[in-house]
Parts: C-alpha cells; structure tokens; sequence
C-alpha cells in the first residue's frame, strides 16, 4: 500500500510508493523535515529555505506540515492548551515570505475569517513553492501548536507511520510542538539522524512558571534522543545551556538564513523613493517595526515611546508592519495617545522591503526574541537599528556600530534611543551602512552550506551509508 493510499487527504508533489522510496535509496539522502505552522514567519522561512535549499542531486527531501493554516486541515487547530510555537523568530516580514504574498496572519488568539484565509493562503503558497522545487509535501492535521492530548497521540502515531514509509536517514524538525513529538516519532522508527532546530524557546515569557518547568522537562527528553540541536544564536545556545537541555556538544550554532536581495536595493542610507508605495509624508521621520502583533513582540512599548516624542518631533510618524490579535489593542492605545495620523498599520505586507527601505529607523521592541530575522532585513535595507537587549537580537546588533540596544519593555529608554538618532542623521547613516556589511553572514546560502555540513559529519559520525 503506498503512502497516497493511507494519507490520502495529504497533499504532495507527486505520488510516492514504496517502489519509489526504494529507487531513491540507491541515489539520494532521504531528508524529512516536519513542522507545524508553515505559513508565515521566522521558523517557517527557514524551513521553507531549507527544504528548497539542499542541492537535489544529493538529498530526495519531504516535508511534513501540522495543521495550523495548512490548506486542508485548518479547522483541525482547536485552541485546547498552552501554544508551544517555540519561535521567537516569528516575524511578520519575513525576507522572502513577506515579498512572495499579501496576506494577514492569525496569531494565536481568536481567529477571524480573514486570518483563516490568510494562513491558508500563506500556507498554500509555500506549499506549492515547495513542491514545485522538488520537495514532497504531505500534512498531519493533528499536529498543531496547541497542547491536545488526543490529538498529539493521534499525531505521533500518524508521524510514525509516515516515517515507516518514507525511511528516512536524516529527521528535521522545527519548533518546540513538531520538535518533541517529531523526534519522538523518529526514534521510535529507529531514524538515523535526528536534528532539531526549536527557532528560539518558550523557557520563559510566554507561561508561568510551572507551564515553563513542564516544556523544559519535555525538552531535557527529546534531547537525549537528538543528535544535534540547531541554535540560531550564541544567546539561544547560552539560554538551553543555562536550562540543562543538554550537554555542550550536542549544540551547533547557524544562524537563520534569509534572502537578502528583496532588501538590497538601495546604496547607503538613501530613502525610498518618495513617488513609489509607500508614500509617506514629505520630510517624515519615520520609525517602524515589522513583525506578529502579540505581546511578546512589544509593540505597545514602541507606541508609547513615539507619544512621549511627537512634541519634539512633529515629522515623527509611526508604522508597524504585520498583523495579530493585539491589533485592535493597539490601534485603541494609539488612539487614546492622541496619536492620530502619526500611527500607521498597514497590516501584512509583500513589499516588506519598500516599507524597510522608507524607515528612518528599525525599532524591534521585542520581549523575547531567538534571532530576529527582520534585524537582519532591515540591515540588508541600510537602515539603523534599535532592538530590545534579549536573546538573540544582542547577537545582531553592536551597540554604536550597526544600532542600540535598550532594556526590553521600558518605553523611556526606547524613545531615548530614537531621539538619540534622529537628532544624529550621519550616525544613523553609519550604522545603516554597517548593518549592510554584516548581513551577507546571515544569507540563506550561507545557512545551507552549514546545515548540509552538519548533515554530512553526523552521518559519518553514524556510518550511516550514502551513494555520495
């Protein structure tokens, strides 16, 4: 029985049967990367990188994809327990999501008709991508964010099941959901090489304490059945270390890939030009953000420090780029700040790179953050950067040469910061013209080039045998 025959509601490439399965042990190294949100943000870009990216000469790669905002299976996500996304990296922009489609994002909180078809129309369009690059695609729809019990049994066994088919040599799973029940499904199966990458951690500012203290012991688990854990920063490395998830050798740090050209286009500092969207006011100081508007993300600390400047800086206008629960939150607290037209939301964006490139300024006001991927954009766009002093953005911003770094949730300080640049045009310039240079370190080729590396050294280390 080939696997369209016992997942048949999974969509994929082309139909793969065991006949098929064995023809390609001979040739490629079989790859399987599992995750359950592949819509929008950090985690399912580098994923989307990833799985595009390996050289098909060398690797026959499937990609297995929760239900959460998958095309077929969204109204599997019933809101049951604690989300354990585990991406801190979850950006709204996202260098290459954010420039392949238009669309608004459910975050987590009620879901709105909008934000359903949004994720599906993320999700879709991924997929298609996906699979049009090669990769085989198939969707689980038990397996979502939310803790469920039934249906994280019913994924397991289903992931299981799949992993039988398919024999792989290399698992990869992405985020802390698909991570512990992926890797568990995989070693059930006796894979290979298991390797996980959890795009930040949900250790502390998303629960209490004793919801915390239960993911860190589930991770301590799945970590002992994995060969190598994939941080995207020397923090996040510091932070799993400091949790005892697992002894110092099993850590590699690579950091996110992303594509850079959608945010390359301008020399220097120089702004976007005024006779192209976005047209912003003439002479405008602009500050913005871009990213999931949730809590964690922080913008509220960004809307209360652009109120206590407007009377020192009347050009001030606000925009904050992205979509989520908390945008009607927002837009009443920019409202009851008095600050008008000076606030803009222009709601999920493609042409995230247009929006960076007329910043001023990048502020990531973040309370959490594993790496950052839009820091990275907005430096490849030449724009100063000021980010929250957490988790990974203090990996991506020197203060004084590419940006500042402010204490997380402390409105003063962050308005502090803006005012520092906006009355200093030729430092924010340098460090815009910094920031460009460091963001090469962080292209999607570069990532690749290291994970292939990893790939190749643990399945020597396993004398795990490949045709190459």
């Amino acid at each position: 029985m080939n696997i369209e025959q016992r997942f048949p509601a999974f969509p994929q490439s082309a139909p793969i049967d065991g006949a098929d399965v064995e023809a390609e042990k001979s040739r490629r190294i079989r790859n399987v990367h599992i995750i359950t949100r592949f819509d929008k943000g950090g985690s399912a870009e580098n994923t989307f990188l990833t799985v595009t990216g390996l050289d098909p000469r060398r690797y026959e790669t499937f990609l297995i994809v929760g239900g959460d905002g998958t095309p077929d299976a969204f109204g599997n996500a019933k809101k049951s327990g604690p989300d354990m996304g585990g991406n801190g990296t979850s950006d709204a922009g996202g260098a290459g999501v954010g420039d392949r489609r238009d669309a608004t994002a459910h975050a987590g909180g009620k879901v709105r008709d909008s934000d359903v078809d949004a994720e599906r129309a993320a999700a879709a369009d991924n997929m298609e991508q996906a699979r049009a690059r090669g990769v085989k695609t198939y969707v689980v729809p038990e397996l979502v964010r939310p803790v469920d019990p039934v249906r994280d049994v019913r994924a397991f066994v289903r992931l299981r099941r799949l992993l039988r088919l398919i024999a792989p040599q290399i698992v990869h799973t992405h985020t802390s959901k698909a991570g512990i029940i992926g890797r568990m499904a995989a070693f059930s199966v006796r894979v290979p090489v298991i390797v996980h990458t959890p795009h930040g951690h949900v250790f502390w500012g998303y629960f209490g304490a004793a919801v915390s203290r239960f993911f860190i012991a589930l991770e301590k688990i799945a970590a002992r059945v994995t060969d190598r854990l994939i941080m995207l920063t020397d923090q996040e490395k510091a932070d799993h270390l400091h949790y005892r998830i697992s002894p110092r050798d099993k850590f590699a740090v690579i950091p996110s890939g992303v594509c850079l050209e959608a945010f390359s286009g301008l020399e220097g500092n120089e702004r976007h030009p005024e006779d192209k969207p976005p047209a912003f006011p003439p002479g405008a100081f602009v500050i913005g953000t871009v990213g999931r508007l949730t809590a964690i993300k922080g913008q509220r600390y960004l809307l209360a420090a652009a109120a206590k400047l407007v009377r020192e800086i009347p050009e001030l206008l606000c925009v904050v780029v992205g979509e989520g629960e908390m945008r009607r939150e927002l837009e009443e607290q920019a409202a009851a700040l008095g600050m008008g037209e000076r606030m803009i939301f222009p709601g999920w964006r493609r042409d995230v790179g247009d929006y960076m490139s007329a910043f001023d300024v990048f502020v990531m006001p973040s309370l959490n953050e594993g790496m950052g991927r839009v820091v990275v954009e907005a430096m490849a766009a030449g724009r100063a950067v000021i980010a929250s002093d957490v988790g990974g953005l203090r990996n991506l911003v020197a203060p004084g040469e590419n940006g500042l770094l402010v204490p997380p949730g402390d409105a003063e300080a962050l308005a502090k910061a803006i005012r520092t640049l906006y009355r200093d045009p030729e430092r924010r310039r340098s460090m815009g013209e910094d920031g460009r240079k460091k963001a090469p370190a962080f292209s999607a080729g570069a990532m690749i080039m290291k994970i292939d590396e990893l790939y190749k050294e643990l399945l020597k280390k396993k004398q795990v045998p490949t045709a190459s």
